[in-house]
């Protein structure tokens, strides 16, 4: 009898978990976002990113045993590729899950306005940049959407102090572990098993977005063998016209795209992108959406199986 009702209450547990609504990529998010700019207050703003009692994130809850990621990778071993398939970032393809995870500080706040521009001038429009790309290659692509805030879902989304806006010394703040915290899971890790255990078959990423200017980083497992890294990407509201790129480029970068410019790379892979790949955006910025995911930064995320030629090059290497 016991063991009936554990498992009564294990479906139940179960169902709650899976009631939230999610909002996929197409015209029904579109319309909440346009929703939103004329709701009067938050508190008569329905959030269709978290369940209506929100009961899951509460603090202390324990992460269900159900689903339990052991964090141990298997790299393709690629010497051409060295940043693919090293963490929990493994397959731009399918439907991977975008968290949007809009965070003040002590020096920046974000408003329902706000929230919805950023969304619309650069998450949105760098998802379809990426999706677009990826039919190029023939690649299936679309994307999920959850958004969670201080001023939309009434959790603190807050650090203690003022972000850094310089990369290097931001990266050390590891942001991704105070929004697990401020979310109710004791780390990083069990935010991530969490929504893995809501999305199963998809990946799941991380955007970290500060209502301040600053340099937009990523940060992705380098080293295989390093378990229970949660991957992540830390976004600054910077000009509206760089927004969508820098997204996607950031976005790129979890999946193994490597930068193709001299300051992070060398000018020697600068020159040969110039010539083989001048449209690539892991290079540079182009006006009017010119940029493009070209034949390497395609292969090292894993959209072709087919090794540039550039890879054999002497001068080709990132360190």
């Amino acid at each position: 009898m016991k063991k009936v009702l554990a498992c009564l209450l294990c479906i139940l547990f179960l169902f709650q978990m899976t009631s939230c609504y999610r909002y996929d990529f197409y015209d029904e998010y579109y319309s909440y976002l346009q929703n939103l700019m004329t709701t009067e207050t938050v508190e008569e703003t329905v959030i269709p990113y978290f369940v209506e009692t929100g009961a899951i994130l509460e603090k202390g809850k324990p992460l269900s045993p159900y689903y339990i990621y052991d964090g141990n990778y298997d790299s393709d071993g690629s010497p051409y590729r060295p940043s693919y398939r090293q963490g929990i970032c493994r397959n731009l393809k399918g439907k991977p899950v975008v968290v949007l995870l809009f965070a003040d500080d002590e020096e920046s706040v974000w408003t329902k306005e706000e929230i919805v521009s950023f969304t619309n001038e650069g998450v949105m429009p760098a998802l379809g940049f990426l999706k677009r790309e990826a039919e190029r290659w023939n690649v299936e692509l679309d994307f999920q959407v959850e958004s969670y805030s201080s001023a939309l879902t009434g959790y603190n989304l807050s650090y203690a102090g003022i972000m850094p806006t310089n990369a290097n010394e931001a990266i050390k703040v590891k942001i991704i572990e105070h929004m697990a915290g401020d979310l109710g899971f004791n780390s990083a890790w069990n935010l991530y098993s969490y929504m893995q255990s809501q999305y199963p078959t998809q990946d799941i990423i991380f955007l970290t977005v500060f209502n301040k200017e600053g340099r937009s980083f990523a940060s992705q497992l380098i080293s295989v063998g390093y378990n229970r890294h949660v991957e992540y990407c830390v976004l600054y509201n910077e000009d509206s016209r760089y927004l969508a790129y820098t997204v996607a480029h950031e976005i790129l970068h979890l999946f193994g795209a490597e930068d193709l410019y001299a300051e992070n790379a060398t000018e020697e892979i600068e020159e040969i992108t110039k010539k083989e790949f001048p449209n690539d955006i892991m290079w540079k910025y182009l006006d009017h959406w010119e940029n493009q995911v070209e034949a390497f930064t395609a292969y090292a995320v894993g959209w072709t199986s087919e090794i540039p030629d550039v890879c054999y090059l002497e001068e080709w290497r990132f360190d």
